[in-house]
């Protein structure tokens, strides 16, 4: 298998992983806090929390890097924000103007932000200029 071939199949692991969860910690904190907090609270909480374990699986599983921490914490987060609004303004496009079925629409979203997501992870967010060494 080759590295990169690792790479994106690490990659989806722990996309995968993450997925379920920034899942179970709304879900947990929602039972905990519903009653006291509103639910967008609870969903705010709960996607930092989940950015943050994305970010520290990803650095260590998947691209393996080291030192940066804080230029690669900002980056990260900015590729999640770009894919959230990605996500904001192509669900209605495919829903409202092309007619696709919601649930279709958003699969079709996750693909292209999946997909995008890893290459601007791996180039952007990661990348480490070629005159650093690089620790395996």
């Amino acid at each position: 298998m080759t590295p990169e071939r690792r790479q994106a199949l690490l990659y989806l692991a722990v996309g995968g992983w993450n997925t379920i969860f920034t899942f179970a910690t709304f879900a947990a904190l929602q039972f905990a806090l519903g009653e006291a907090v509103h639910y967008l609270a609870v969903l705010t909480t709960a996607w930092v929390v989940g950015v943050l374990q994305a970010f520290v699986a990803y650095r260590q599983i998947v691209f393996r890097v080291h030192s940066h921490l804080v230029r690669d914490l900002a980056r990260f987060s900015s590729v999640y924000a770009g894919a959230f609004l990605f996500n904001v303004v192509s669900l209605p496009l495919a829903v409202d103007a092309v007619g696709m079925q919601v649930l279709v629409a958003q699969a079709a979203v996750v693909l292209v932000t999946v997909a995008s997501s890893f290459f601007l992870h791996r180039r952007f967010s990661f990348r480490r200029d070629l005159a650093e060494p690089v620790r395996k």
